[in-house]
């Protein structure tokens, strides 16, 4: 269900799906920072939601560009104006990665909104619409890194192949305590990239089939197999893991949640 970053989604599960273990979500950080900055539209509490488990966590983000443009981190600190970025809504993952990156590093940036998925954003990175995309680095290597023509030029999370690739860390470059803050909280909430949960009021009896079911397809070999094959990583947060994470992300600080306002409200970055 697609739909300013996770919004449409979050939405229908808090307001209209029934509580009866028919209707799961997917959701991820999108819809946390939807929350956490009082989106116009928000009509869900993740704390209200019924938590069933995640099958990963995404440690890293990657900013990439195409291999064709040429474009670099030292490019992207002399273009005169800042690059442009592909987001979706305000507040979605990509949108996301792609502020608290820019904010932390003062790199000069335009936030392109309005793409409707990460596909959407891609084929106008390949138009030269836009010059940058970040994402979850899950997402870059299996889908993305496999055609060869695209390159990473900046990551979050020190992620050991891109660091012998040499490309630059986001954490090794912030200069500033502020900026290691956003780095920070951007690490807390990209654990959060894709999680379950079924509507509020979810019997406790149909909650526990649905976890119990989870939880065992974690530990299914055919699935960890089946994951090998597509180059996806399975660390599973279980149901009591995932509400400590949103809590603790959700129960900020006002200053701290004011600062993610402020980032993820602007339009152009310094």
């Amino acid at each position: 269900m697609a739909g300013a970053g996770g919004l449409v989604a979050g939405n229908f599960l808090a307001r209209q799906a029934a509580a009866d273990g028919l209707t799961i979500g997917m959701l991820g950080p999108g819809s946390v920072t939807s929350q956490l900055m009082n989106q116009p539209g928000v009509q869900y509490d993740l704390s209200q939601f019924a938590a069933i488990g995640a099958p990963t966590s995404e440690p890293n983000d990657v900013c990439i560009a195409t291999r064709a443009s040429g474009i670099d981190l030292a490019a992207w600190r002399a273009r005169p104006g800042g690059l442009r970025i592909a987001t979706l809504g305000r507040g979605s993952a990509l949108h996301l990665r792609a502020a608290f990156l820019a904010s932390a590093l003062h790199l000069p940036s335009r936030l392109v909104s309005g793409y409707r998925g990460s596909s959407d954003a891609r084929v106008a990175l390949e138009g030269g619409e836009v010059d940058v995309m970040c994402l979850g680095l899950t997402s870059y290597r299996t889908t993305i890194e496999p055609m060869g023509t695209y390159v990473a030029i900046l990551q979050s999370g020190e992620d050991s192949d891109l660091l012998r690739q040499r490309v630059p860390s986001a954490e090794r470059l912030v200069e500033d305590d502020r900026g290691r803050a956003l780095l920070n909280l951007l690490g807390a909430i990209r654990t959060l990239d894709r999680f379950y949960v079924a509507p509020p009021g979810t019997p406790e009896s149909v909650l526990a089939m649905l976890r119990r079911g989870f939880e065992e397809t974690m530990r299914d070999e055919r699935f960890a197999a089946a994951a090998r094959a597509a180059r996806l990583e399975i660390k599973p947060l279980t149901a009591d893991e995932l509400r400590t994470r949103i809590a603790s992300i959700l129960n900020l600080s006002d200053t701290s949640r004011q600062s993610v306002i402020n980032v993820l409200s602007a339009g152009e970055l310094r």
